[in-house]
């Protein structure tokens, strides 16, 4: 994973059909995950009715999706979606989140973010 993500969250109910497919993806890649990212806080949060989502802890920026009735190589994909979202480089210029990722890394002075979610960017 790149060394520009900080945390990865990952909230889900430990019942609902909704968040099967977070669930599955968890329990057969965390471990190859905290073996290749030992550094890498991922935090597993499981909450009872509480509707799946992914939270990535970035430099300058926090980015979250919801994985509501994802399927596990849907959750993949988010996952690494998030991951290329880390470099710039690595998505096209049309990307609608490029803007604001470079705004943030090119900020000198993060004085002017107030609280979390200031830096908060939603992705359906």
């Amino acid at each position: 994973m790149s060394k520009r993500i900080h945390e990865i969250h990952f909230n889900f109910c430990p019942k609902s059909k909704s968040s099967a497919g977070v669930r599955n993806w968890i329990n057969k890649n965390y471990v190859d995950l905290k073996q290749l990212n030992p550094r890498l806080p991922f935090l597993i949060r499981d909450f009872e009715d509480i509707e799946p989502k992914v939270r990535v802890y970035y430099d300058f920026k926090i980015v979250e999706a919801p994985l509501t009735n994802f399927s596990e190589e849907e959750v993949e994909q988010k996952v690494i979606e998030f991951v290329q979202l880390s470099d710039p480089e690595t998505h096209p210029e049309d990307h609608p989140y490029k803007k604001t990722w470079i705004r943030y890394l090119d900020q000198d002075n993060v004085d002017g973010i107030k609280g979390v979610e200031d830096r908060v960017v939603r992705i359906n």
